[in-house]
């Protein structure tokens, strides 16, 4: 059982108290235009005068009614989540059934980043909560708040994706990765995939990237030409235990394709919570795949496993479909501007200086253990995204046959382009274009273009060994 506490207000309650102010406001204005323009008219020697005299007081009335309307609706929720189960303890101590989850919804309001609506329909009943971020409601910051709600949400779409199961029922093992897949939500909910969100803190705030179809990652990219600072962290063992323990505990075992273990500490991370736990479970299996990628690189074997398993593969069959994809899998990408590389250690900063200067685009590659090489330098942004097209017409193969995806830091227009390229001669089966997950994006920078496809060449030896 999870339990996530939010201290929110309902619509409903948002609702009355707008009312409730505004009736005060204009009652008060009438009470005082009544006493001093209709009873004592002499009172007030200017037209002026009185305007002020009844404005005021019905502005203070309005909001102390306010606040403490806010204050009376506002109090602390308690969702509750028990298996797919669930309930909500309201302030008053009344609970609410929702039953079974059936679907949940958070609406961040545009035009006020600081307001979300959470949400949630069950079998039984249906709940919205309203949350205003960094609101000084009680004198108290609304920051845990927005964190618990995104805690709520991931735990909550576990559940969606288990009463989705594409098999109709639960399969003998789970399929896990990470936020750095870049996968749209809406493929891994009908693909029974879950996913361990990675963190990235801007100007030391918490965000994290479950849901792609919500990521602004136009605002995201243009704040970081804009110079705002974007770190990033890895995955714990403790996270890893807490998502990997209940499906354990259901009799199955768990497959995790993961980000390049070279560029990252969340292979480790997992390794350490598998051994963990499986001396706590040593009738399961565990296995963890290094993709030596990251975005798609990673992504991409994902889709492979998940198109296994629901073909009917077994455990042992879908991990060796994984892995195979991995070392046929091609991750090439552009930037736009070397000095974010330069930032990551990817090359010198005098380099990245140089570079950017000459506007040098270079054209780069996960080798080995995913680090990042230059295989290429291109004169020029139009060159350089020719240059990736004419890289995947040399190595794709059977194209027909695969998704080919794409990824953009902030430059839709020139995916696009790219896109139109690659259906040119060797159009794939389906192509994506996405927006790049921010994570991994952060030390790419904005306008890095990435393109990911299975090549005939294996990765390793860089031969066509005709066994892809």
């Amino acid at each position: 059982m999870q339990e996530f506490q939010f201290t929110a207000n309902t619509p409903s309650g948002e609702r009355a108290t707008a009312i409730a102010g505004g009736a005060t406001l204009v009652g008060v204005m009438l009470l005082m235009f009544v006493i001093f323009d209709l009873l004592l008219p002499d009172l007030l020697p200017s037209r002026a005068l009185f305007w002020v005299v009844v404005v005021v007081p019905a502005i203070v009335a309005f909001s102390i009614v306010v606040r403490r309307m806010q204050h009376s609706t506002l109090g602390e929720y308690t969702l509750r989540l028990d298996g797919r189960h669930l309930t909500v303890i309201c302030p008053n101590q009344t609970v609410i059934d929702l039953g079974e989850v059936q679907r949940t919804a958070i609406d961040r309001h545009k035009g006020d980043g600081k307001c979300a609506d959470f949400a949630i329909a069950g079998s039984k009943d249906q709940i919205r909560l309203r949350l205003r971020n960094a609101t000084e409601w009680n004198g108290q910051s609304k920051e845990r708040d927005f964190r618990n709600l995104a805690k709520a949400a991931a735990a909550i779409e576990d559940a969606l994706i288990h009463w989705h199961s594409p098999q109709g029922g639960l399969s003998m093992y789970q399929l896990f990765s990470d936020t750095s897949a870049n996968l749209p939500t809406a493929y891994r909910r009908a693909h029974n995939i879950q996913v361990i969100p990675l963190y990235y803190y801007i100007d030391g705030e918490e965000h994290t990237c479950l849901d792609t179809a919500a990521f602004e990652d136009t605002a995201y990219y243009t704040a970081m030409k804009e110079g705002k600072a974007v770190t990033t962290s890895q995955i714990t063992p403790g996270n890893f235990i807490q998502a990997f323990r209940p499906v354990l505990e259901r009799g199955e075992d768990i497959i995790y394709v993961c980000m390049a273990r070279r560029i990252s500490g969340s292979y480790d991370s997992a390794a350490s919570a598998r051994d963990e736990l499986l001396a706590e479970f040593p009738e399961r299996r565990i296995a963890l795949i290094n993709t030596r990628g990251a975005g798609f690189g990673e992504g991409i074997p994902v889709m492979v496993c998940a198109d296994a398993r629901d073909a009917g593969a077994d455990f042992d069959a879908a991990v060796a479909a994984g892995e195979r994809c991995v070392r046929y899998i091609y991750q090439v990408f552009t930037v736009d501007d070397l000095m974010y590389l330069g930032r990551t250690g990817r090359c010198s900063n005098f380099s990245a200086w140089v570079g950017s200067a000459l506007n040098i685009k270079p054209l780069l590659k996960a080798a080995d253990e995913g680090v990042i090489v230059t295989f290429a330098k291109i004169r020029g942004r139009k060159k350089a995204i020719k240059a990736l097209a004419q890289y995947y017409d040399d190595n794709v193969v059977r194209a027909d046959e695969q998704t080919v995806c794409i990824s953009y830091a902030g430059c839709p227009d020139d995916a696009q382009t790219l896109a139109a390229m690659i259906r040119e001669n060797h159009p794939p089966k389906e192509l994506w274009v996405v927006p790049h997950e921010p994570v991994t994006g952060s030390h790419l920078g904005p306008g890095a273009l990435a393109l990911f496809f299975i090549s005939k060449h294996n990765r390793d030896t860089g031969e066509d060994d005709g066994l892809y």
